[in-house]
């Protein structure tokens, strides 16, 4: 529901009812839009929601907000990730088979575009956390990597190798033309298979020597 000032501030709003409509309980949670809600193995559910960080003009800053909830809507736990950018939109959650949850979504771009409007890029966004929301990757992907393009990812499942597939839809900025894409990672958010980790900074030890032009250079 939408609350002032508009229209940028929303509240999250979850109803549960039984099997034949009768309201069993309502609430509502965070600062900004719920989008998605899917319910837990052992019980309670999981919200997909954006949390505003600020507003610049008209302009929403969102990041993706997760808050899991017991059968009864009390909060057990509720955290935020990523980082605040506009066009961030969190689509869907799951709990996976050991209790951790993967995520999708669109990661906005950081900063204010132009005065001309013109879009900075939008990037895909896959997430895992454990069970108690602790961060495990936040991963970022581009299909189209032309500035301005818009990369969007809506559903993910999980595969029998561990890893996941991902799906969305791809345009340029001008956009003229979609496509389909289809995204496929390992376990750690990874494109390519055997990699240690989805995030960070890799080590890599090299004994072949290299030239830097100019000198100095920073």
């Amino acid at each position: 529901r939408q609350v002032p000032p508009y229209p940028n501030n929303y509240i999250a709003y979850v109803v549960k009812t039984d099997s034949l409509g009768n309201m069993q309980w309502q609430n509502t949670y965070g600062n900004y839009k719920g989008v998605f809600v899917s319910s837990c193995k052992e019980g309670g559910y999981i919200i997909t929601a954006m949390y505003l960080d600020s507003i610049s003009g008209s302009t929403p800053y969102t990041r993706t907000n997760l808050i899991k909830i017991n059968n009864n809507g009390g909060v057990i736990w509720d955290k935020k990730y990523g980082v605040s950018g506009h066009g961030t939109d969190a689509v869907v959650s799951y709990e996976l088979s050991n209790g951790d949850i993967i995520s999708c979504g669109t990661q906005g771009h950081i900063n204010n575009p132009p005065a001309s409007g013109y879009n900075l890029g939008v990037y895909g966004f896959i997430m895992r956390t454990d069970s108690s929301g602790n961060l495990k990757f936040y991963q970022t992907y581009q299909a189209d990597t032309f500035q301005g393009a818009v990369n969007y990812l809506y559903d993910i499942k999980p595969l029998p190798d561990g890893g996941f597939i991902a799906v969305g839809c791809v345009q340029p900025y001008d956009g003229t033309s979609q496509d389909v894409w289809v995204l496929r990672v390992d376990s750690n958010g990874c494109e390519v298979s055997g990699r240690s980790s989805g995030i960070g900074i890799e080590k890599i030890t090299s004994n072949n020597s290299v030239n830097i032009y100019p000198s100095p250079n920073n």
